[in-house]
């Protein structure tokens, strides 16, 4: 039944909540000059059958599309519910059994939050190439306060598999330090401490993120920071932006000193993961405009990845990124053959990887918790430039493609 309800409120916030919005669902407010629609339109799956009246306004197969998203939502979910309660995404003996079953429906919860998150995401980004901050910055404080408030949130370490713990033992979940130790200078040292700090600056940021911050460097180094200051205190939304990180502060230093251990290394593991993880999109957008010579990524696919971040962690985001290069570039050189259309998003790749870490995210974890192992987070930098190249790299194939398709022009 949940399943029959989320198709139809997928769809209406796919078409309400764009730049652009078009009264595709029927619970939209519809132009006055539209007839009105029939209780039998309004069912779900069923009722696109019946708009043909809406063909000519909105062309012949708008319905298409909602009308398969409608279709495969409630059989989607119940594969997603099946094999989440089966236990492969909490791969220990959690006792007692209680525990372990609400542990489960604490992550099928979670799950089903960040996919539908991610799906919405994905088809705006499709229709107008940009991923809206009503998706990413509340799925980023959604994350934030599941890390804080329950503790069968964090994901857990496949090594405890066929063991018997507690579900509050806080050395099997992952965190910002894994597969190592948890740094203890992070933790709550009844002061102040570099986790504290940690916390702070990295909200700051991505608060900060928001504004309007132009780099302009043809006039030097210190002309081009006093231009980003300026643009940034004439941003629209700077007061926003001021509350935000005012009260952010504020309840990261409430928790800091009244969660148990195990929260606030949760709650400041999901900050490590916005942080880390919008940095290493950030980057390739960077590179990508040394590259390309324009923008190739745009700053929903940072948001988005810094939101996945806040649900999983800084390591889960750098995987999914990696992968979805390797998802994605093949499906773009071949649509760029097959229509000459260069304007792709890269969005839904990253959140097709996203998804499909999210459900073989055991076996994947053993494979890169080595390469995690061998360098420490404090050292994270180094795997975050490497990987930042690797892209890049991948970014100049399909640019050196698009020139020889386009005969050696830039392509426009």
């Amino acid at each position: 039944m949940a399943g029959l309800l989320l198709g139809p409120l997928i769809n209406l916030w796919i078409y309400s909540i764009c730049f652009l919005p078009s009264p595709v669902s029927p619970w939209q407010q519809r132009p006055t000059e539209w007839s009105s629609l029939s209780a039998i339109c309004k069912l779900p799956i069923v009722g696109w059958l019946f708009r043909s009246a809406d063909k000519e306004p909105l062309g012949r197969f708008f319905w298409l599309r909602p009308f398969l998203i409608e279709l495969a939502t409630p059989t989607l979910w119940v594969l997603l519910y099946r094999t989440v309660m089966s236990g492969y995404c909490i791969p220990i003996a959690i006792q007692p059994a209680s525990a372990q079953q609400w542990a489960m429906h604490v992550q099928f919860v979670k799950y089903s939050i960040l996919i539908i998150l991610l799906t919405v995401a994905t088809f705006i980004d499709f229709d107008e190439l940009t991923i809206p901050d009503l998706i990413t910055v509340p799925g980023a404080l959604i994350g934030l306060l599941g890390s804080a408030l329950i503790p069968s949130w964090p994901l857990w370490e496949p090594e405890t598999v066929g063991t018997s713990i507690l579900l509050h033992q806080e050395s099997v979940s992952i965190h910002a330090g894994s597969p190592r130790e948890w740094i203890k200078e992070w933790g709550q040292t009844g002061g102040w401490s570099s986790g504290l700090t940690i916390a702070i600056l990295i909200w700051l940021a991505w608060c900060c993120a928001f504004g309007n911050l132009r780099w302009i460097s043809r006039r030097g180094f210190s002309k081009g920071v006093q231009y980003a200051i300026v643009s940034f205190l004439r941003s629209f939304n700077l007061p926003l932006i001021l509350l935000m990180s005012a009260v952010g502060s504020v309840l990261i230093i409430a928790s800091y000193i009244w969660l148990p251990p195990g929260q606030w290394r949760a709650l400041l593991s999901s900050l490590i993961g916005i942080g880390l993880g919008g940095a290493l999109v950030w980057g390739i957008r960077l590179m990508a405009r040394i590259v390309v010579g324009r923008e190739a990524l745009g700053f929903g696919d940072v948001t988005l990845m810094a939101m996945v971040g806040a649900f999983f962690g800084w390591q889960f985001v750098w995987i999914a990124v990696f992968l979805g290069p390797c998802l994605g570039v093949p499906l773009i050189v071949i649509r760029l053959v097959l229509t000459g259309n260069e304007e792709t998003p890269f969005g839904p790749y990253l959140s097709i990887a996203t998804v499909y870490l999210m459900l073989d995210w055991v076996r994947l974890w053993v494979y890169f918790s080595e390469i995690w192992y061998l360098i420490p987070v404090t050292q994270a930098y180094i795997v975050l430039l490497g990987l930042i190249g690797v892209l890049g790299s991948m970014l100049w194939v399909v640019h050196s493609v698009k020139l020889a398709l386009s005969g050696g022009t830039n392509g426009r």
